[in-house]
């Protein structure tokens, strides 16, 4: 005779997993039921534990500082050939040209911006990328009518 399924786990009601009784023997089951309910423990006593602060900091991704990817890329130069994308200090550069451009000029479009620094679309792209993940630069808008201010 066929059981049917038990959830392994449940949180507020909501059932997080499920598996048929009759595809596992009861042991296995039961042992399953008794982690998943410890982990669900453990889970929430951690998160008692912790701050709010230390809770939404832990979801954030890591920023690499742009400093320290241009020192790991030049210090991996000497070990693979030359990438094609053009060297290290050439997108730094146009990177400081970019976040220089945008101090002294506030609010300004990014093809505005790209036009006044002279660079080419395929360069101004990854440096531009690199300034926001840096927190170098800030962007108000998508896409085209994207506007850039200095941090």
């Amino acid at each position: 005779m066929r059981r049917p399924c038990a959830p392994l786990a449940s949180a507020g009601g909501a059932l997080l997993f499920c598996l048929p009784c009759s595809a596992m023997s009861n042991v296995l089951v039961n042992e399953l039921d008794v982690i998943a309910k410890n982990f669900v423990r453990a889970v929430v006593a951690a998160m008692r534990k912790a701050s709010l602060k230390d809770i939404l900091e832990a979801g954030e991704p890591r920023q690499v500082p742009i400093q320290e990817w241009i020192a790991s890329a030049e210090a991996d130069l000497g070990k693979r050939a030359p990438s094609k994308r053009g060297n290290p200090s050439a997108k730094l550069a146009a990177v400081n040209a970019i976040v220089a451009y945008v101090k002294a000029h506030p609010g300004q479009a990014g093809e505005v911006v790209r036009k006044a620094v002279g660079l080419d679309r395929n360069k101004w792209s990854p440096a531009l990328r690199h300034a926001v993940a840096a927190r170098l630069v800030t962007r108000k808008g998508e896409k085209r009518p994207a506007k850039y201010w200095a941090t």
